[in-house]
């Protein structure tokens, strides 16, 4: 399924946002709460492009923290490449909550002029790692 340009900027600025987890860690786990930074995109380590259509998106950096409450703040830089255009800076800050469940969490971005309200799913490795995959882009966050 091919994405819109706007949808495809929105979704990839959300999604840098979003990772963001609750604490139910047990015994001899670590805690997931804390700052975690953008490692890789789709497989790539950050900076990294993702073009669709002619249109790059290349996703500079971002970071999260997950804070009590299970609430999550994100903060990200992407830029827009667009043929023939200049460049299009995207600096931009999201929030919302979240659901752990074991390694499971559900995010839910609350919807802003930067971000789309959405509910993603992500998985945590237990340690130090958060993967978000939605449709076919991949997010690693690490602390």
């Amino acid at each position: 399924m091919a994405l819109n340009l706007g949808k495809l900027v929105l979704l990839v600025g959300t999604l840098v946002f979003t990772a963001a987890c609750g604490d139910s860690s047990g015994p001899g786990q670590g805690s997931i709460r804390g700052a975690y930074t953008l490692v890789s995109f789709n497989g790539s380590a950050v900076p990294a492009s993702y073009v669709q259509e002619g249109v790059t998106i290349r996703v500079n950096s971002g970071s999260l923290t997950l804070n009590s409450g299970n609430t999550f703040s994100t903060v990200s830089d992407l830029t827009v490449l667009i043929p023939g255009q200049p460049p299009l800076q995207n600096a931009g800050r999201c929030s919302g909550t979240f659901t752990q469940n074991g390694m499971s969490v559900l995010f839910r971005t609350t919807a802003t002029s930067d971000c789309e309200a959405s509910s993603d799913t992500g998985s945590w490795d237990g340690a130090d790692t958060i993967t978000l995959v939605v449709e076919t882009l991949q997010f690693v966050f690490r602390k």
